[in-house]
């Protein structure tokens, strides 16, 4: 028979599944794009030689300015979160914000792989790369979490333990 999660895995089991997730949207459509790049007779760009270099620098622009805003996003939401009174309220509240942000970061992301896909410039899969950095910069752990949130690990812990049906 299958043991009961208790709280703190359940929690942790959803908010994973959507990082996982956001970052796995991407990964498939870049590497396939990626290895026409490689391969021994690559499909030609989609683009002229003379629109590439607009596209490279808007949609980095464009990446940028969405990555950046996909970081800020939870710290516009803090005071929001400061303010709910429960650890089960406030991990609710940083689960809704938190998948927005990974969702805002994989539209960065897959504009990287549309730009790729119509240039077939290398400058994209250094572009992917960074954003694939950020994903992994903001990872979620316990500790970030806990910080996050505004509550002792100590007390997440033992909210966490209590198991759930």
């Amino acid at each position: 028979m299958a043991e009961k999660y208790n709280r703190w895995e359940r929690f942790y089991n959803k908010l994973n599944l959507w990082f996982n997730g956001a970052v796995a949207i991407s990964i498939i459509p870049f590497a396939l794009i990626f290895l026409d790049t490689q391969s021994e007779f690559p499909d030609p760009p989609l683009v002229s030689a003379e629109v590439s270099p607009v596209i490279q620098g808007v949609v980095t622009v464009l990446v940028v300015l969405i990555v950046w805003f996909g970081i800020q996003f939870p710290a516009r939401h803090q005071s929001e979160l400061s303010a709910k009174n429960t650890i089960e309220s406030k991990l609710d509240f940083y689960l809704k914000i938190r998948m927005k942000s990974y969702l805002i970061l994989e539209v960065g992301a897959i504009l990287v792989c549309l730009g790729f896909y119509l240039t077939k410039s290398q400058l994209f899969s250094g572009v992917y790369l960074a954003v694939m950095f950020v994903f992994s910069m903001i990872r979620p752990t316990f500790e970030k979490i806990a910080q996050h949130i505004g509550v002792s690990q100590t007390d997440l812990a033992d909210w966490g333990k209590q198991s759930v049906t």
